[in-house]
């Protein structure tokens, strides 16, 4: 694919119609994609990412662009990882989410709107079992099922009910079993999933919300 900024994470910036394997990782678990940058949870819990940093999304400390992968800067507990258009965020094994990257709209959820090209803890959480990223907004879900979001919602995808930008998490409405969450973006609507283990249709208008 496009392989202008090096988000192929093989060392150049080479466009490439075949797979090419990203440099110097062997041991991933899990991989998440964000506007032009990857980012990889190793099994020893630590996280690499590799590609556009323009705005410090890569987590390393700076804001140079890379085709290797390079260590997220003090993640050493990494249980998940989830990347927005031009940010990131994991879950820790201690049940905390930290983000890096863009912070226009708040979207790393520590009260600020200012980028941090190194992990900052999202205000509130500590009983995170997973998360996603949209395209300025993150979400996590919680142990208790419910779902906390923060970020750009002016179009209601927040699911809280006030269509603002909100910098720490707010508690998504109606919803007490989650198990899963997922966030899609395609054509000019910003669509996410919750997943329990019934799978029944619930509401639908921007959200997909499924139980």
């Amino acid at each position: 694919g496009y392989n202008y900024y090096g988000q192929l994470g093989n060392g150049t910036i080479t466009n490439s119609s075949i797979p090419v394997t990203v440099s110097n990782i062997t041991t991933a678990t899990a991989i998440a994609n964000g506007g032009y940058h990857s980012c990889a949870r190793l099994t020893n819990g630590t996280i690499q990412c590799w590609g556009y940093n323009y705005y410090g999304q890569l987590g390393n400390g700076n804001t140079t662009d890379s085709s290797i992968p390079a260590p997220v800067s003090g993640i050493t507990t990494g249980a998940a990882i989830a990347n927005g258009e031009n940010h990131s965020c994991a879950v820790l094994s201690s049940g905390t989410v930290q983000c890096w990257g863009y912070n226009a709209d708040g979207e790393l959820g520590n009260g600020t709107t200012t980028n941090s090209s190194t992990p900052v803890t999202v205000s509130g959480i500590t009983t995170a079992t997973g998360s996603a990223g949209g395209g300025a907004h993150s979400c996590a879900v919680l142990s208790s099922g419910t779902v906390q979001c923060w970020g750009n919602g002016v179009q209601g995808q927040l699911g809280i009910s006030v269509p603002l930008y909100f910098s720490s998490p707010g508690t998504v409405l109606g919803i007490t079993t989650a198990a899963s969450l997922e966030i899609t973006r395609y054509a000019m609507v910003q669509d996410w999933v919750v997943r329990s283990t019934s799978d029944t249709d619930l509401k639908e208008n921007y959200f997909l919300i499924y139980f």
